[in-house]
């Protein structure tokens, strides 16, 4: 598990306004590689990725020509 403290990130647009976000981070990523080899020439392969994130946002900043922040 991955986790990102204070990070500043993309939010949503509205109203052709950008918001981004103060946040703390976690994130798993999982993966799976299998390879078969039939004969010299031939052969299969799987490759199975999982990725899972979720975040906190602690504070919410708005963007016009430099970030404000506008709440919590």
């Amino acid at each position: 598990m991955k986790q990102t403290k204070d990070d500043i990130g993309y939010l949503q647009t509205l109203d052709q306004n950008i918001y981004f976000g103060i946040r703390n981070q976690k994130s798993i990523e999982n993966s799976l590689d299998i390879d078969y080899r039939i004969d010299p020439n031939k052969s299969l392969s799987f490759d199975l990725r999982s990725f899972w994130s979720s975040a906190d946002y602690k504070e919410v900043l708005y963007s016009s020509s430099r970030m404000t922040v506008i709440g919590n």
